[in-house]
């Protein structure tokens, strides 16, 4: 068969695609479709039918699939594999392989998904449309009204593109482009409302973007009966989308009943119906407004006169012509064509705003905004904080002895931080849509690896900027796969190990320290660290472990390709995934821990950094420079009495607090720069936490507590460990923000000073 190889590429790419997909993943089914289509185009007419009628059964299934049409979509999934694998096996048939003939026709027959029957191939259907759809029940969309409120919006956005389009083409029928310009929103819509199970919507979609797809191949020709026929489509999913809309509103389950097979008629006839035959339905399938407007839009431009039109609102209030609009009356007394009153209606249309357009419903809206622009926004209130700080700083005095001003100042604060806190919200975006999808994944891999593992998740509504939200859901996902697949046991051995036959793992997110932290934890199996270390040195990765504490062991796992899987599953095993989490976290400056016990679980730690942030810092004075300590990693300043300052011997300067000795800290060493004290009795230390350590931090003299905008540092000085960003101070200064934990790190690897006790 001529082809072959090029058939044997696409079925094993099918193959590889369906064992990696999920069932709802539409951008893999799309591929699939497309790869049956190549297939059936290579096969045509060189194949027995029965394996014809395999490759476009099973591209049925995969339409139905993304249609959202199977009750049972992993069941749909696994006979799609099913089906492709036989393709494969049997892709150098001829008419002479009987067994394999029967083979085709015994899957064709027994497929639940196909609705073929063994009398032959000439009883088989061409396509699964004869298939018995399954009818969806009404369908609550107050469950989804978040996802189903950005389709609203968005799609009122395409569809107002896609009007634009058409009256372009209308002008310019052979400029294709167009014709692809309207297509892709088509797709677009069609796409996203069968993934919220709107079917309405994606079977007219559908049915649109198959003529379209027509005309920009040119089976069919631009004319004016396309161009009038998408701009009716494009009404007809408005009023669908209206319709959803009252639904959200109201709470409504039932769908309005509408008759779209009138207008799909004449879609799928589009190609041989003549342009008066076509036209003359239009008004069947339209939605008028209002008819006096309409009438008047008729008499204005010339095509009715205005006694024709007086003569048809008598019609109407009589009830002669009772249920027909003003523009079905004008038609049947032949005083306008359809196409005159189409066009009146769209002129009718687009002098009337839209009520989502105008949010005049009280709801409010959604608007698209560049991010550039709400970052320059961001760092412009940033400063007008700053300024604001500085102002009320130098009026100071002033406003001591002058009520008024006081209270305006007052105000202007409370405005000024009300416009902060809006500014940076615009930006973040809660935790709960990336958790979300974790469920499906846990839920997939447990049954895969037949285990049993429930996902419980916390701090859903934490938010984080939404340039890290994508950035972060890969690590995400393969801590999840490695805590499911390597961290929970199988139900007997859980039972045997006196544990609960379902696992669990758990998601959580909060704010800590200045840190966005993002915590798994499964109390599975834990790290095995004897093992750790002997396949790290298996690989070279380190010559002994004897120096090493547990963080570093626990870190190996980060190393790339690094895994104690005993065995390699289709899910991870190959080392593969932990190493992308470390890479991740290194480009967002983050940091990832892992906390693990034989037998009870492991825990591991994202800690991200607030980049875009406006933080409470206590401004302390060392030497001539001012630095920010964030106040949530301060808990307490005291100035030690002379008794109360040590020196151990390998632990460097401790200050007795309490009767707790902890490490002094000295900036000006770390930073080397001249001191005003150097005696911490004649100073003042700031007792400072990160990551469990406590530490005291030796600085002249407190400032004051306020709110910083974090900004990034030079190139020179972004890298600067202990240094966490810069600040403009309410004296118009510089100052330095502090990173406690590198602040921690700095002065342990100084010659042991700073080392706890």
């Amino acid at each position: 068969m001529e082809n072959r190889d090029q058939v044997q590429t696409i079925l094993d790419e099918s193959a590889l695609c369906v064992v990696t997909m999920e069932p709802d993943d539409i951008q893999a089914l799309g591929s699939i479709l497309n790869n049956f289509d190549t297939v059936n185009q290579l096969v045509r007419d060189q194949m027995p039918k029965p394996w014809i009628a395999l490759s476009s059964g099973l591209k049925g299934i995969a339409e139905q699939m993304a249609l959202f049409e199977v009750e049972d979509p992993d069941k749909a999934l696994e006979e799609l594999g099913k089906g492709i694998s036989l393709l494969q096996e049997t892709r150098c048939i001829t008419s002479e392989d009987s067994s394999d003939l029967k083979r085709l026709q015994s899957f064709l027959v027994e497929c639940p998904y196909l609705n073929f029957c063994s009398d032959g191939a000439d009883s088989w259907p061409k396509n699964l449309e004869q298939s018995t759809r399954v009818q969806p029940a009404p369908q609550d969309l107050s469950q989804d009204r978040e996802l189903i409120e950005s389709f609203i919006q968005e799609s009122l956005e395409h569809l107002g593109t896609i009007e634009i389009h058409v009256l372009e083409l209308e002008k310019d029928p052979d400029n294709l482009q167009l014709v692809d310009a309207i297509f892709r929103p088509f797709h677009t819509i069609k796409g996203v409302s069968g993934f919220l199970n709107l079917m309405e919507i994606n079977k007219l979609a559908h049915q649109i973007e198959t003529v379209l797809d027509d005309a920009r191949s040119k089976k069919i020709p631009v004319s004016p009966n396309l161009v009038d026929i998408v701009l009716d489509g494009v009404d007809l999913v408005i009023r669908l989308i209206d319709d959803i809309r009252e639904r959200i509103n109201t709470g409504r389950c039932e769908p309005e009943i509408l008759n779209l097979e009138p207008f799909l008629e004449r879609l799928r006839a589009i190609a041989e119906v003549q342009e008066e035959d076509l036209s003359g339905e239009i008004e069947t399938s339209v939605p008028e407004c209002d008819g006096n407007d309409v009438g008047e839009i008729l008499v204005k431009t010339g095509v009715v006169q205005a006694e024709d039109l007086q003569m048809a609102l008598e019609k109407q209030a009589s009830g002669e012509s009772a249920g027909k609009r003003i523009g079905e009356i004008l038609i049947s007394e032949k005083k306008a064509k359809a196409k005159d009153v189409a066009q009146a209606l769209r002129k009718q249309k687009s002098a009337r705003q839209p009520p989502a357009a105008a949010g005049g419903d009280g709801t409010g809206g959604f608007i698209k905004v560049d991010t550039l622009k709400l970052d320059n926004m961001v760092d412009m209130v940033g400063e007008l904080v700053i300024n604001e700080a500085v102002i009320k700083q130098r009026l100071a005095m002033v406003a001591g002895k002058d009520r008024d001003l006081a209270g305006d100042l007052a105000q202007l604060s409370r405005i000024t931080s009300e416009i902060q806190r809006l500014s940076m919200s615009m930006r973040m975006i809660p935790m709960k849509s990336t958790f979300q999808k974790m469920i499906r994944l846990v839920r997939d891999l447990s049954n895969k690896a037949g285990k049993k593992v429930k996902l419980q998740m916390m701090g859903e509504d934490t938010e984080i900027d939404r340039n890290m939200v994508d950035m972060i859901y890969d690590p995400l996902v393969h801590m999840v796969r490695n805590s499911a697949d390597h961290g929970i046991e199988k139900p007997e051995d859980r039972l045997a190990a006196g544990k609960p036959e379902t696992g669990t793992i758990i998601l959580n997110a909060f704010h800590k320290g200045g840190n966005m932290i993002i915590e798994v934890t499964d109390d599975g199996l834990g790290l095995d660290k004897k093992a750790l270390v002997a396949k790290a040195i298996e690989k070279g990765v380190i010559q002994s472990g004897d120096s090493m504490n547990d963080q570093d062991i626990f870190g190996l796992i980060f190393h790339p390709g690094f895994s104690t899987a005993k065995k390699v599953t289709d899910v991870s095993g190959r080392g593969v995934g932990m190493d992308v989490v470390k890479g991740v976290l290194d480009k967002l400056r983050g940091k990832v821990e892992v906390m693990s016990r034989m037998g009870e679980g492991t825990t591991i730690l994202l800690k991200l950094p607030l980049t875009l942030a406006v933080i409470d810092g206590i401004i302390v004075k060392a030497g001539e420079q001012s630095y920010v300590v964030p106040t949530v990693s301060v808990l307490e300043s005291i100035r030690p009495n002379k008794d109360d300052c040590h020196t151990v011997a390998n632990k460097g300067e401790m200050i007795k607090i309490r009767g707790n000795l902890y490490p002094l800290v000295r900036l000006h060493d770390l930073f080397d720069f001249a001191p005003n004290t150097r005696n911490p009795w004649d100073a003042i230390v700031v007792i400072a936490e990160s990551e469990g350590k406590q530490k005291c931090i030796l600085v002249d003299e407190i400032l004051g507590k306020q709110e910083v905008v974090i900004k990034s540092l030079s190139a020179m000085l972004k890298n600067v460990v202990g240094l966490a960003g810069g600040a403009i101070l309410a004296n118009g200064r510089v100052g330095m923000i502090l990173d406690v934990s590198g602040i921690f790190s700095l002065a342990e690897t100084q010659g042991g000073a700073g080392q706890a006790p």
